[in-house]
């Protein structure tokens, strides 16, 4: 596996022991197969398709499986690791490989830096040794302070918005429950009502049916004292009972 961002020093010096078959550089995360052949990791899982492959080693061509793949021990790789390299941006050289990285990220004066202002949104990116000329001239740090008391004020305000939204979704589901309890209460009241409006028709109906009742009671009691006497005094209080009914 090549990496851009350095070379070896004295590659063809390197131990022929160190070096993957399948890409002719130094292993990188060297793992082995069933058969003790290495490659580096990501040179031998490019040759697996489906889950199985056979060994790219010459003559070999033995099957496998990503699961019978090997890391290799600490000792090979310190071999590694110590292999020298030059970085191929500020052409620095006998640099060890497994301290690339940290050399890269904090000492290269051509490494691709952010401003330190990145943080309140400047955009500027640029190699690492012109980022003090350009934090001279950077309104972003120079205003820093100020920047960073509005970045905690929209903060604060958000912060407060999002407890606002939050109250107000609150209020929203108590009304939706107090919507839900009045329109169950609005369901009982009515049913209550034709409940009550029922029973008054009921009344009326029995009221009427004890009237037509009644007065036929009282016909026939009429009918009787007309029948029993015709005296005048009777003939009057017939006169006066059929009137009152």
């Amino acid at each position: 596996m090549t990496n851009k961002e350095y070379e070896y020093m004295n590659e063809k010096t390197i131990d022929e022991h160190l070096i993957c078959s399948y890409c002719n550089k130094p292993f990188i995360d060297p793992e082995s197969t069933t058969c003790s052949h290495t490659f580096c990791r990501q040179c031998i899982r490019s040759k697996i398709n489906n889950g199985t492959s056979v060994c790219p080693e010459s003559g070999c061509s033995k099957p496998f499986s990503v699961e019978d793949l090997t890391p290799e021990g600490p000792s090979f790789r310190k071999l590694l690791d110590r292999l020298l390299v030059k970085c191929n941006r500020c052409q620095q050289t006998n640099i060890q490989r497994s301290t690339f990285d940290d050399h890269i990220n904090h000492h290269c004066p051509k490494a691709t830096v952010q401003c330190s202002a990145a943080d309140l949104k400047c955009s500027w990116t640029g190699p690492a040794d012109q980022l003090k000329q350009h934090k001279i001239a950077c309104v972003y740090e120079q205003n820093r302070p100020m920047l960073l008391g509005l970045h905690t004020e929209i903060e604060n305000m958000k912060n407060l918005c999002n407890e606002l939204q939050i109250q107000n979704d609150h209020l929203r589901t108590e009304n939706q429950r107090l919507n839900q309890r009045c329109d169950r209460y609005e369901i009982q009241i009515n049913e209550r009502c034709d409940g009550f409006e029922t029973q008054i028709d009921n009344l009326n109906k029995m009221i009427r049916r004890m009237i037509f009742t009644l007065r036929g009671k009282g016909n026939i009691i009429l009918a009787r004292l007309i029948g029993e006497s015709s005296s005048p005094t009777v003939h009057m209080k017939r006169q006066h009972l059929s009137f009152e009914l």
